[in-house]
């Protein structure tokens, strides 16, 4: 995980959510990051048959 902090395209990934410098990520950016794939893998997928997408949470 070091080295993947290290990363610029980790950083990016980071001002996505909304982590700010030396802030801590939170269980709101996390859930934001995941929201934002799940819809924009569901956008890529719209047009085929079949399309499921479901989040559960445990």
């Amino acid at each position: 995980m070091p080295n993947l902090v290290k990363s610029d395209h980790f950083g990016e990934v980071l001002k996505q959510i909304g982590v700010k410098d030396g802030e801590g990520i939170s269980f709101k950016h996390f859930w934001s990051l995941i929201q934002n794939l799940a819809t924009t893998q569901h956008g890529l997928l719209s047009h085929e048959k079949l399309s499921k997408c479901t989040c559960l949470l445990l």
